[in-house]
């Protein structure tokens, strides 16, 4: 009978230890959840995040807002470009684009590019476009050499399925 009496009072003093343990760490993690979620918080605002580099594109879409024609560039798997159906020389792809966005209010040039052509030839492009300047004109007096701003949005193949973009 006593060694049942000594094993209930075991169990009794285990319930009680339990019981004040949860006392104890129940303000603890009350104090403990806000500071953390405090610094988690200010780690976050204050992370040093890279700046984005690169080509920006917008994709095309299937709305056209102007009474300019759609100019499409499209670059071959043989590295030949078109606007619209019309051969360009790569040598000469600046200063016609710079004739046709002269004179525009929306300067937006689509890109279609074939699957195989590669992502240098894409980029050697848009860097043609991005530096094109005004050349000709009352305008190039007036403008800064880089100020043409061309949109380029690029058309994707569900955009050709849907006719969205289409040579005039």
């Amino acid at each position: 009978m006593r060694r049942i009496y000594v094993l209930k009072t075991i169990r009794h003093l285990l319930e009680l230890i339990r019981f004040i343990h949860t006392l104890f760490a129940l303000p603890f993690a009350m104090l403990a959840a806000p500071a953390l979620a405090s610094i988690v918080a200010v780690l976050i605002l204050f992370q040093p995040y890279d700046v984005p580099t690169g080509l920006y594109i917008s994709l095309a879409l299937c709305q056209h807002d102007g009474d300019d024609r759609l100019i499409v560039l499209h670059i071959t798997e043989a590295g030949k470009l078109f606007l619209n159906n019309t051969q360009e020389n790569w040598d000469t792809l600046q200063g016609r684009l710079s004739q046709i966005y002269g004179r525009r209010v929306d300067r937006t040039l689509y890109l279609l590019s074939d699957d195989g052509v590669p992502f240098q030839t894409v980029a050697h492009v848009l860097d043609i476009v991005e530096s094109t300047a005004i050349t000709a004109g009352p305008q190039a007096v007036r403008m800064r050499a880089d100020e043409l701003n061309i949109t380029v949005r690029l058309i994707t193949p569900a955009a050709m399925d849907a006719r969205c973009v289409e040579p005039l």
